[in-house]
């Protein structure tokens, strides 16, 4: 893990190029980054842009094939909500190449099915017992955008038909909630093993007493009480320690 990391930071900084503070990656240089949390990246011809992971831009800049720095509105709408008036986007386009979605309609970027928004976000996966936390990169549709299955969206999140955020990451109080697991585990395993302990000492005295001999013939003993004394030699048995029925054979 430490290596891995080692090795991510020197990539980052000798093969990343940063623009007015944001990283520009190749979409396959983005699915490569794993453990690292609550990071988004916006793509377009397979150039990403790093991006708030909560959506709070309003736009996004992303070089073209020229290395052209080409400004994008990342805010948009679907069909219904534009024609409903219920589109809280708050940047305005006039032509289609202003939107990400390559679609504009009544002033208002729209989301696109022939050229959807690819946005990209960290899958996280919590800890549990031994297991330690880690995520991935996912890329596919923005939030906000229709979607049918979880696949579809990049936060693999798809509620009610609509791509949702992927906001889930590392918490203060999961280093102490995967702990108290492990020391609930613990004690269960530790139990399991007194239990089959105190299993087999209570059988292998119950055999020891089956075997006892009196006057020389074997016996069985049935207890009807608990035993609280010691075993004495053959033909003498406590009278006042031990409470038994015996049944010559």
């Amino acid at each position: 893990m430490f290596i891995n990391n080692i090795i991510l930071s020197l990539y980052l900084i000798f093969y990343i190029h940063v623009v007015n503070g944001k990283l520009i990656l190749s979409k396959d240089e983005v699915l490569d980054i794993s453990d690292e949390y609550f990071i988004s990246f916006y793509c377009k011809n397979n150039t990403c842009v790093s991006a708030s992971y909560e959506y709070d831009e309003k736009t996004v800049v992303i070089p073209d094939e020229n290395g052209n720095m080409i400004q994008y509105i990342t805010q948009t709408c679907t069909l219904d909500n534009i024609e409903y008036n219920i589109c809280s986007s708050e940047e305005r386009c006039t032509t289609d190449s202003q939107c990400l979605s390559n679609k504009c309609f009544r002033n208002y970027c729209v989301f696109n099915d022939a050229t959807p928004i690819v946005h990209c976000d960290d899958i996280y996966s919590s800890p549990f017992y031994f297991k330690e936390r880690s995520s991935y990169m996912y890329c596919g549709k923005a939030y906000g955008d229709t979607c049918e299955t979880d696949d579809e969206c990049s936060s693999k999140n798809c509620y009610k038909g609509t791509c949702l955020k992927q906001e889930l990451g590392p918490r203060e109080s999961e280093d102490l909630q995967a702990v108290i697991l492990l020391m609930i585990y613990v004690a269960i395993i530790i139990f399991i093993i007194i239990v089959c302990w105190c299993y087999w000492r209570y059988r292998n005295e119950l055999l020891i007493l089956d075997q006892v001999l009196i006057d020389n013939k074997p016996v069985s003993l049935n207890l009807v009480g608990v035993v609280t004394g010691n075993l004495y030699p053959i033909g003498m048995i406590h009278p006042n320690k031990c409470d038994i029925n015996i049944s010559y054979t």
